[in-house]
C-alpha cells in the first residue's frame, strides 16, 4: 500500500496533476515558456511509461483500488485544470492550467491496466495527447513571445486542443474515451467529454487574442512545424495505433 501510494504521489507531482499542480502555473509564468512547454509535455513520456510498466508487472488484488484512485485524481485534474483556465485572465496561466487538464486526460489512461487488451489503445491516446500538448504549447507560446500569431495557425491549434476531427487532438481523445468505456470507466469518459466542452471558450479566446493577421513572422514560420505535427493525423492514424500495439507487446510482454 505504501509503495503504491508513493508511486501515485510521485507520478502526480511529476506530471503536474491536481491537486499537486500548484507549481505548474508559477513555472509557466516565470520561466521561458517555449522550452518549458516542451519539457512539461514530452518529459512526461518516461514517468508515464514507467507507471504503466509498474502497474502491469505488479498486478495484485490492490490494482482495482489503485486504478480507482487514479481515475478520481484524473477527474479532479480535468475539472481543476479546465475551470482554472476558464477563470484565468493571463494567457500563460490559461495555458498552464490547460496543461493540468491535459495531464488529467493522460492519467485517466492508467486505469486501463486492469485490461491488457486495451492498453495499447490507451497508450496511443496518451502519447498523442502528449504530442498535441507539446506542439500546441510551442505554437501558442511562440505567438506570445512574438506578440502576434497567424490566425490560421492559432485557430488550428485551438481546434486540435478542443478535439475537433480530424485533427490529432480528436484521435487522442477518441482513443482514450474508447478504452475507458470498454474497461468500464464510463463515468470517467463522460467527465472527459464534459471537460472538453468546458475547454472550448478559453481555447477560442486564446486563439482570438493571439491572432494578429494571416502573415507569418520568422518565429511563427518555425512554429508552423508544430501545426504540421498536429495535422499529420488528418486521416485515421492506424500506423500510430499499430506502432503502439507493438510497443506495448515489447514493453509489457517481453519483460523489457
Amino acid at each position: 500500500v505504501i509503495g503504491y501510494t508513493t508511486l501515485i504521489l510521485g507520478l502526480c507531482i511529476e506530471i503536474g496533476v491536481a491537486p499537486m499542480h500548484e507549481w505548474v502555473p508559477d513555472v509557466f509564468t516565470a520561466a521561458d515558456p517555449i522550452p518549458i512547454s516542451i519539457i512539461a509535455s514530452l518529459a512526461k513520456f518516461v514517468p508515464i511509461v514507467i507507471a504503466y510498466k509498474i502497474l502491469v508487472s505488479t498486478a495484485n488484488p490492490l490494482t482495482p483500488f489503485v486504478t480507482m484512485i487514479l481515475a478520481i485524481l484524473a477527474a479532479i485534474s480535468m475539472f481543476i485544470g479546465n475551470i482554472g483556465a476558464l477563470t484565468s485572465k493571463e494567457t500563460s496561466r490559461i495555458l498552464a492550467y490547460s496543461t493540468v487538464a491535459n495531464m488529467g486526460y493522460i492519467l485517466a489512461t492508467l486505469t486501463i491496466v486492469i485490461n491488457f487488451n486495451w492498453i495499447y489503445l490507451a497508450l496511443t491516446g496518451a502519447m498523442l495527447q502528449l504530442i498535441v500538448n507539446s506542439a500546441g504549447k510551442i505554437g501558442f507560446f511562440t505567438a506570445i513571445k512574438e506578440g502576434k500569431g497567424s490566425t490560421p495557425l492559432m485557430y488550428t491549434l485551438a481546434l486540435s486542443f478542443i478535439g475537433l476531427p480530424p485533427l490529432m487532438g480528436f484521435w487522442s481523445k477518441l482513443f482514450i474515451l474508447t478504452s475507458l468505456v470498454y474497461v468500464g470507466y464510463v463515468w470517467l469518459a463522460i467527465f472527459l467529454v464534459i471537460n472538453s466542452a468546458i475547454s472550448v471558450p478559453y481555447y477560442i479566446r486564446i486563439a482570438r487574442n493571439l491572432s494578429k493577421g494571416w502573415m507569418l513572422s520568422f518565429a511563427n514560420a518555425i512554429a508552423l512545424i508544430t501545426v504540421l505535427i498536429v495535422l499529420i493525423t488528418i486521416v485515421p492514424p492506424d500506423w500510430f495505433v499499430e506502432a503502439m500495439k507493438e510497443f506495448s507487446k515489447i514493453l509489457f510482454i517481453s519483460g523489457v
